[in-house]
């Protein structure tokens, strides 16, 4: 699990393959990233807070966007 550098999001990687984005004041359900055929092993954020890194053990890295409220950029 990752922190993004504000505080105010929290990344977890998961045995599903996907990747959630919580809002740390636990509002709001979480933002569900799929992409990883297998497990998700690892997530990061940027230091802006603007994109999640995550790999997988398929053996991919996938680079995810998100905007400051958690949710895709278009």
């Amino acid at each position: 699990m990752a922190f993004s550098p504000d505080g105010t999001r929290v990344a977890t990687a998961g045995q599903d393959g996907a990747v959630r984005i919580w809002d740390t004041t636990g509002t709001a359900e979480p933002l569900v990233l799929r992409g990883h055929e297998g497990l998700a092993w690892a997530v990061a954020f940027s230091p802006d807070g603007r994109r999640v890194a995550s790999v997988g053990i398929d053996g991919t890295v996938r680079i995810w966007p998100v905007s400051q409220q958690g949710a895709p950029l278009a």
